[in-house]
């Protein structure tokens, strides 16, 4: 991520935040709203560049090139405390007053106000939306008297989840494009097994049987990429532990977190998987019905086809989205997931 692509994509944001850098009226507190994620974290390092840069330009705009701008392009800044949901409910805890664990608003809030060494701190707070009540209360003191040279952002496509003064406390930053990005590692082979069970042929158990197998396969890789994702960004915070020499129960308590934030990002990527689906085949019915692709909400979904549904394919591309949400369903029912996809993809199949 770099300054310029945030200021192309987002020139009139970009402009106010560096206006308020150059007059001196940067607030501490921020509230960034955005459907897509990218965009939401993109933003999120542009204001931490922002925050913390030494060689600003007279616009106030950051240089991104001094040490801060570099180590917070790179997820490196030792004064960025980032906060993520974490375990099967997605939830960000408010955790104990004393010794908090880690992942908690109560830790969050902990290392906010530890002196920082190497400039001004960031704290971002990822899908605030999952923080529950108790953390939000909690959060209130920390926005009502913040601590010196420190600017924390709350990141979300949620937010009227977050109390009022939760918000009235924050500088709004909307970045809005009215459509979902589905940018979940595994996209692309999804996209390619639900194109083969629209286009393939012959139809029947013959196509519906790999299909279902690719689909399953596809499916489980997410725990894989979730895995290596949160690896990445806990591997600070394992570097820290080894350096430190914990006990072995400490150790174990941060496998656990990890275990738990592994899990969450998880369930994050699997929703957005089973979104897609629904997605992919709505949009077949919806140009079967005569809608332009320049018209659909995520046309890149159905970019690779090799042949657009007709109107004489409307029937069938009607179904073809029913079994997509009976998926959705049975799976929040805790059928077996499995059986479940290899179900959906032999009934496309035969369609």
């Amino acid at each position: 991520m770099c300054c310029n692509n945030i200021t192309v994509r987002f020139p009139a944001q970009a402009e106010f935040i560096a206006n308020a850098k150059k007059h001196r009226r940067l607030g501490h507190s921020f509230l960034i709203v955005s459907d897509q994620e990218a965009a939401r974290t993109d933003f999120a390092k542009f204001l931490a560049m922002t925050v913390c840069c030494t060689g600003s330009s007279a616009d106030g705009r950051p240089c991104g090139k001094c040490p801060q701008c570099e180590k917070i392009a790179k997820g490196s800044y030792e004064e960025m405390i980032e906060l993520f949901p974490t375990g099967k409910t997605r939830q960000i805890p408010v955790g104990e007053s004393v010794n908090p664990e880690p992942d908690t608003l109560r830790w969050f809030d902990d290392r906010l106000f530890l002196s920082g060494v190497a400039g001004k701190k960031i704290g971002l707070i990822h899908d605030a939306d999952r923080l529950n009540d108790k953390s939000q209360n909690a959060l209130l003191k920390t926005l009502e008297e913040p601590p010196e040279d420190c600017a924390i952002a709350l990141i979300t496509a949620n937010p009227s989840i977050l109390l009022p003064t939760i918000r009235s406390r924050c500088q709004t930053i909307t970045l809005l494009a009215n459509r979902v990005e589905f940018d979940f590692p595994g996209i692309d082979r999804l996209v390619a097994v639900l194109s083969d069970l629209w286009c393939g042929s012959p139809r029947g158990l013959s196509l519906g049987g790999p299909c279902a197998s690719r689909l399953i396969a596809a499916a489980n890789a997410l725990q894989d990429d979730a895995r290596t994702e949160t690896e990445l960004r806990w591997k600070p915070r394992m570097d820290k532990a080894k350096e430190l020499e914990l006990s072995a129960a400490e150790l174990k308590n941060i496998e656990k977190k990890f275990e738990a934030a592994a899990a969450g990002l998880y369930l994050k990527y699997r929703k957005s998987f089973l979104e897609a689906i629904y997605t992919f085949t709505a949009q077949l019915a919806l140009v079967a019905a005569g809608t332009a692709a320049d018209d659909l909400p995520n046309p890149e979904l159905l970019a690779g086809l090799k042949t657009a549904p007709t109107a004489g394919e409307i029937d069938r591309a009607a179904a073809f989205s029913n079994l997509a949400a009976d998926l959705a369903d049975n799976l929040n029912y805790m059928v077996n997931e499995e059986l479940a996809f290899r179900s959906f993809a032999l009934d496309a199949a035969l369609l």
